[in-house]
């Protein structure tokens, strides 16, 4: 993926937590990388797990342009939310969060 960053130059870089080849963690680490390799770079990564450590591994070193998104919230958002991490903003949710007083 790194090298498809130098490559294409986008704005954002849309990627799920668990990646090949091991199913692990690989989006989480290429956020990090891209942090320090493509600071410019917006981050949009998504989970089927709402576990807040990968929320704050995401952010650890700063919220712009991040945003931490639960696969079954993507319809109808992800304009919206790579949109806020193109413009350097950060988001962040979790199942409970609509239920939660604000």
């Amino acid at each position: 993926m790194l090298s498809a960053v130098d490559a294409q130059q986008p704005d954002v870089v849309v990627t799920d937590i668990r990646m090949p080849p091991t199913q692990t963690d690989e989006g989480l680490q290429v956020a990090a990388r891209l942090r320090k390799s493509h600071p410019q770079v917006g981050v949009v990564l998504l989970s089927q797990f709402d576990a807040p450590v990968y929320a704050r591994a995401l952010l650890e070193e700063g919220s712009a342009g991040r945003a931490y998104l639960l696969k079954q919230r993507v319809s109808g958002r992800r304009d919206c939310l790579v949109g806020s991490a193109r413009q350097g903003d950060a988001h962040t949710e979790d199942a409970d969060a609509e239920d939660r007083p604000r």
